[in-house]
Parts: structure tokens; C-alpha cells; sequence
């Protein structure tokens, strides 16, 4: 793909403007790439949740230019072009070289310091944001400016903080305390907004205060010595303003840099300079590494969208697949994690002495339907058409005729039911499915005999969230967002229901470009064979901050039983074949500890095989059983032929009749 569109783009001559015949607008380009790469429509909701619904319009508004389309500018090209962006105009003087099919799509791309600063001069005296990137083997450089008029709208791309309030005190400042299940994440000179606020109703009517951090559970606010007293409640949530950033040019820049090293002391001058790193570059500058420019060009077209936008699984599933003898022939191992799990609800923490309707949980009241809301029209109208569906009937998305007829019912006045007890516990909900199993039990007898109706046919619907029509995530939307406004909590729109009820994984183009990277260095150092640890590194990085931060691997803790001392990676191995050729009995399997070891417990998974609180009859059957055998009866499950060793979960005591953490078998 690197040399056809160098290929494609080949001009010879660079003058001081750009050449018309040298360049190429590439619109509508997106879905192509997508095609080649074996992806389909729905990729672009990872992408969308990953920068945000208003980021993505400005991508869809916004032209960028391309200059240099060696490896590292035809990457950076098709990251930006995966962004979304209305149109790519591409650039290239150069010639389609053998050595750029080393690299593919990742190849370098080397502007001379002359160009860069007339074209850096050219672009901020006009306000034209401009991003340059290189590579030189393993180092690499970028430098971005965005002109002297940036506007921010998120500095960070994360999701705005909102924490649970403690106590607020009178004074000025007024101090607000969070409560210490968390630190609160605020930074001085951040806004904040607060709500539910019990006693201090000043602060309900207030949209936007400035915050100074005194301490990670405390912030001061304004004066509040004035106000009402708090009495209970709240929660403080950050609020996100536009800010105005300035950037210098590629000339001042260089300029600063050679006043620094004009002005350095001698000791300076000489003793910092690292020789060795110098011979390295010297050494590499030419070569053409695809980890070092996938890196690269993830960071370059991620400061590019960031300007425009204002902002087969390895599990147990797959243990046939990626089994023993796969792992046995590998040197080492990178793991795409391409799922999360959802989150799990946490349970409800009573007897505290707080009241009952303190946050997290919103006392609910009920609604009266509006037909003038647009929200509980939206609400009738979705689950009409999806009742209509399941009998094979043609819904209606006339709005006006479902007014009309909405307006001409009588909807009887709410009435709550009496005797409605809350379950506050797990034990009380569960004590209260038993009694919804004998209430369904109920219904199902009041259904007429299947033979009354012949003939008679349901649809079932199956939820598809990327049909607009089929009123499916309408109906979410709706249901979901009058649920709210029961409780007074913050709707979701349409996009992050959406989000929500897909399971969507937000994901750009930029930061897997930037992971695949790192990772692919780090193979080339176990290629190479490094034995020392502080070799290796990881890496943590955020590209919208932009944050970045490597650690070495931290060495295995060890431990010790007797004189013996292990890690984690360390393992006692059984031989579960006899030489007479059958297979170890479970009264055998101790006999091959011979570290004074005494066996108290062995399960495999979720299967307890031995415990010395069994009962002697069960511990006398399985005595004299094949280990395989007793673990696909206990665990009513057939072993694969893939499965070349068990590893069993021991519980040990020493001599001493003491607990002891001993390496697995």
C-alpha cells in the first residue's frame, strides 16, 4: 500500500509553494480503507465514542494537507483519512524507492530544517495548524503548532469528574470535604457545578464556581459564610470550558534552542552531551523501523485530529484453539485486549446511619404524561411500533396523528399501590423472587390453550442498535430517560445509549498505532535475545493529555518454605503417567511431595477433588481413581484432547501444621 500511493503521488520538484499537479484530495475515501482492511460501517461507533459525538462533526468539517508521503506520511495520512475527516489533500516530491517496501504502510518521511521552517512560517503567519513528524531509526521527532488563537474545548478528552459531597462549612472560602471512598481528582482553577444540595439551596441555582484543591478529599469554593447551613446531599461535578492557548513558531523555536546552547556554561556544553546516543542515531539515522514510525505517526495524527476536534480472544472459551502446544512453541506472546467487561453493579451499603434517599440512590416521583413533551411522545410512540411488530402489524410514524389521537384518550390519574415494600438487601431481593417465579407461574395458566389459537403468529424482535428505523434504540432512548427524570439524574442522549446498550469499546486508529508500536519494540528485544530485566519496558500512555510514562518490570516476589525459596514462575512438575503406562491414582498423587508437605486441599477450577473434611467413604471411592477421571466427574465436564497437563490448586501445611505458599504443580 506504502508504494503504490508513493507511486501514485511521484513528483520530482518542490518549489516554494506547493506544486497544484503535485497533490491529490482524497474525499470519501474512508469506506475504501475500511474495505481493504477488512472492517465494515460499524467501526466508526468505536471511533465515535473514543473522541466524542461533537468531535467527530468537526472531523467531518475539517481539510488536511499531507506533505511527504514516504512511509511515515502515507501512516499518518491513512490514520487521519480513518478519523473521518471531509477531505485529505496529499503531497509528496519524491520517487518510489526500493527501500520503502521494507516498511509498507510505515515507511519515513524527512523534510529538510530549511522546509520545515518556510513551510512552518508560511502556515502560522496564514493560521493553518501544522504537525511535523520524522523518524530516524529509533528516535523520532514531532512538533506541532496550532497557531496563536488555539481553542481548546476539553484539555483532557476525559469524562467530567463527579464525586459525592460530605460536608460543606461556612466561611471564606467555604471548604468542601468529599467522602473518602475516593480522592475527588480536581485541579486548582477547574469549574465545577453542584446539585441535590440540601441546606445550602444557594449553590443549586449557581452553574459554574472555581475550585482551588486544598488536599485530595478537600477544595475551597467562594464565600459561603452568608449561606443557608448544609444539611446533607449533594454531588460536585466538573465543568469543561473553552480555553485560548497560544503556540510559537518552528523559528522561534530553533532560535531558543541556539540561544541555549550559545549561552550554556562550558561544563554543559561538553558534559551533557552523550556521545554514545549521538554514534547510536549516527548509526541508525537511515534505518526504517515500523514499530518506531507506527509510533510516531499514532502521536502526529492524533495532535492532528485533537486540533480539529477541539479534543479470536485468548480466554477459556478458546483453550481448544490456543492449547498447550501453541503456547510450548512461542517466544513470547502480544495480547490484543478487544473487550471489557461490563461493569457490575455494586451493592447498596445500609445500616451506615445515613437516610435511606442519600445518594447513590435519587428518591423517585412519579411523572404525568404530557403530550406537549416530546420526550413522552417519543416514549408512546417507539413502544407502540414495537408492539405493533411482534403481531405483524404496520406501526405508525405519523407524530401528528398520534397527538391527535393521544389527545382524544382519557389517561387515568396515577395511584400509588399500597403495601410496596423496597428490597434495601440481596437477601430481601432474593426473598422476593421467589415470590415473582409463583406470580409468572400464575400468568402462564391464564393463557388460553395453544389450540384456540391456530393459525395465530408472533414476531420476535431481535435488538439491532444500528437500524434507525426499526424504533429500537428510540424506544432505549425514551425508556431510559423518563427513568431519569423520575429520579432526577442526568438523561443520556441518543449517542451514548447508543454507547451503552452496544457495548461499543471506544477505539481510534491513532492509539492502536501507537500501542502496536511499543509492542513490536519490545518483540524485537526478545528476537534479539536481551536476558536483562531493565531491558524491557511498559508503557503508559494518553494521547489527549498528551501523557507518557515507561517503568522496567518489577522482578517476581519471592518466597520461601523450609530452605527452599520460589517464585511465582517457579513449578513442581508430576510426571501423571507411570512407566508401566497407566495413569496416577489420587491415594498416588502425595507420594511424590518429598519436601515435608502435607496435602490439605485439591480442587481444579471450581472442583474440589480432595479435602480432608470429606467424608471417608467419598475419599475412599476416589482414592483409587485416575486423576482425569475424578476431575470429568466432579466436574461433570469431558477433558479435551488439547489439555497435555493438569494444574491442580493445592493447600499445603508444613511440618508444623502451618499454612505455607509453595510453587503450583
Amino acid at each position: 500500500m506504502g508504494s503504490s500511493y508513493r507511486a501514485m503521488m511521484a513528483k520530482s520538484s518542490f518549489c516554494s509553494r506547493l506544486h497544484p499537479a503535485s497533490s491529490r484530495t482524497c474525499g470519501g475515501s474512508q469506506m475504501a480503507i475500511l474495505k481493504s482492511l477488512g472492517q465494515n460501517e460499524s467501526w466508526g461507533d468505536g471511533r465515535e465514542y473514543g473522541l466524542g459525538h461533537e468531535a467527530v462533526k468537526h472531523l467531518q468539517a475539517s481539510s488536511v494537507l499531507v506533505s511527504g508521503l514516504q512511509g511515515l506520511g502515507v501512516e499518518i495520512s491513512k490514520n487521519i483519512i480513518l478519523g473521518g475527516v471531509k477531505a485529505v489533500t496529499l503531497h509528496d516530491q519524491g520517487t518510489a524507492q526500493w527501500t520503502d517496501l521494507s516498511s509498507q504502510v510505515v515507511v519515513l518521511t524527512n523534510s529538510p530544517l530549511e522546509d520545515q521552517l518556510q513551510v512552518g512560517e508560511f502556515c502560522h503567519r496564514h493560521r493553518i495548524k501544522l504537525v511535523v513528524a520524522d523518524t530516524q531509526g529509533l528516535f523520532g521527532q514531532l512538533f506541532c503548532d496550532f497557531g496563536e488563537e488555539m481553542i481548546l474545548t476539553d484539555s483532557n478528552g476525559e469524562q467530567p469528574l463527579t464525586v459525592m459531597v460530605s460536608v460543606v462549612t461556612k466561611g471564606n472560602p467555604g471548604v468542601v470535604t468529599c467522602l473518602d471512598e475516593s480522592q475527588h481528582g480536581f485541579e486548582s482553577g477547574d469549574f465545577v457545578s453542584f446539585t441535590e444540595v440540601e441546606g445550602m439551596n444557594e449553590f443549586n441555582g449557581i452553574c459554574l464556581l472555581g475550585i482551588k484543591v486544598l488536599g485530595p478529599y478537600t477544595l475551597s469554593i467562594c464565600d459561603t459564610s452568608n449561606f443557608f447551613d448544609y444539611i446533607c446531599g449533594s454531588i460536585v461535578s466538573q465543568v469543561k470550558i473553552t480555553k485560548k492557548i497560544s503556540f510559537k513558531d518552528a523559528v522561534e523555536l530553533v532560535t531558543l534552542a541556539e540561544a541555549v546552547k550559545a549561552q550554556a556554561l562550558p561544563a554543559v556544553q561538553q558534559d551533557s552531551l552523550d556521545e554514545e546516543l549521538i554514534q547510536k542515531l549516527a548509526y541508525i539515522a537511515a534505518g526504517d523501523l515500523v514499530p518506531m514510525n507506527a509510533f510516531t505517526r499514532g502521536l502526529a495524527a492524533q495532535e492532528v485530529m485533537k486540533v480539529i476536534s477541539h479534543q479470536n480472544c485468548v480466554g477459556p472459551e478458546t483453550e481448544h484453539v490456543y492449547d498447550d502446544d501453541f503456547f510450548q512453541n512461542l517466544d513470547g506472546v502480544a495480547n490484543a485486549l478487544d473487550s471489557v467487561d461490563t461493569r457490575k453493579c455494586s451493592g447498596w451499603i445500609t445500616g451506615s446511619g445515613a437516610p435511606f434517599w442519600s445518594w447513590p440512590k435519587c428518591c423517585p416521583h412519579p411523572l404525568i404524561f404530557d403530550v406537549n413533551s416530546p420526550l413522552h411522545l417519543d416514549y408512546v410512540i417507539a413502544a407502540a411500533n414495537l408492539f405493533a411488530q411482534t403481531y405483524g402489524l404496520m406501526g405508525s410514524q405519523d407524530w401528528s396523528a398520534v397527538t391527535v389521537l393521544i389527545q382524544s384518550m382519557q389517561v387515568p390519574e396515577f395511584t400509588p399501590k399500597s403495601g410496596i415494600r423496597i428490597q434495601v438487601s440481596n437477601e430481601q431481593l432474593q426473598t422476593s423472587s421467589s415470590t415473582d417465579d409463583t406470580h409468572m407461574q400464575e400468568l402462564i395458566a391464564m393463557l388460553p390453550n395453544p389450540q384456540s389459537l391456530s393459525g395465530f403468529k408472533m414476531y420476535p424482535i431481535n435488538f439491532e442498535k444500528d437500524d434507525e428505523t426499526n424504533f429500537h434504540m428510540d424506544f432505549i432512548v425514551a425508556a431510559s430517560n423518563l427513568r431519569a427524570e423520575k429520579y432526577n439524574i442526568p438523561p443520556a442522549d441518543w449517542h451514548k445509549s447508543k454507547l451503552i446498550e452496544g457495548k461499543i469499546i471506544p477505539a481510534i486508529a491513532t492509539t492502536t498505532a501507537a500501542i502496536v508500536g511499543l509492542v513490536c519494540l519490545e518483540l524485537y528485544k526478545v528476537v534479539q535475545g536481551h536476558q536483562q530485566l531493565e531491558s524491557y519496558k511498559n508503557s503508559f500512555i494518553n494521547l489527549a493529555l498528551p501523557f507518557f510514562c515507561f517503568s522496567g518490570p518489577l522482578a517476581p516476589p519471592h518466597h520461601q518454605f523450609y530452605s527452599q525459596e520460589c517464585t511465582l514462575w517457579d513449578h513442581f512438575e508430576v510426571q501423571g503417567l507411570q512407566p508401566n503406562g497407566k495413569e496416577m491414582t489420587l491415594k498416588q498423587f502425595p507420594d511424590h511431595f518429598k519436601h515435608k508437605l502435607e496435602i490439605i486441599m485439591l480442587s481444579h477450577g471450581i472442583s474440589m477433588l480432595y479435602s480432608f473434611l470429606m467424608p471417608p467413604s467419598k475419599l475412599k471411592e476416589r482414592m483409587d481413581q485416575p486423576m482425569t477421571e475424578i476431575v470429568s466427574q466432579v466436574s461433570k465436564q469431558k477433558l479435551g484432547h488439547h489439555m497435555q497437563a493438569l494444574v491442580p490448586e493445592l493447600s499445603y501445611n508444613d511440618e508444623d501444621g502451618e499454612d505455607v505458599e509453595v510453587p503450583y504443580v
